[in-house]
């Protein structure tokens, strides 16, 4: 399955476990499943650390625009931050 699917089924799997139940895909253990802790991990301690939306999605550009979720967070319609 190719990686932004998987990305996107993990992420819409944890905001709405009631209705999306993505626990049987077949995740790449190390692409998806720990990239994804690591990255909610340090989304997490940039905003505890008082940096803005925008500054966050800066900051973590370079490790994560490749992904999914960095655009799901981090682009609003077409503009890049």
């Amino acid at each position: 399955m190719p990686i932004h699917y998987q990305e996107a089924a993990l992420l819409y799997g944890k905001l709405e476990p009631q209705t999306v139940d993505s626990s049987r895909m077949p995740y790449d253990k190390t692409r998806i499943i720990d990239r994804y802790a690591q990255f909610m991990e340090t989304a997490t301690q940039y905003m505890r650390s008082g940096m803005d939306e925008k500054a966050v999605g800066e900051a973590m550009r370079s490790q994560y625009s490749d992904t999914f979720w960095w655009t799901y967070y981090f682009v609003h319609g077409s503009t890049y931050y």
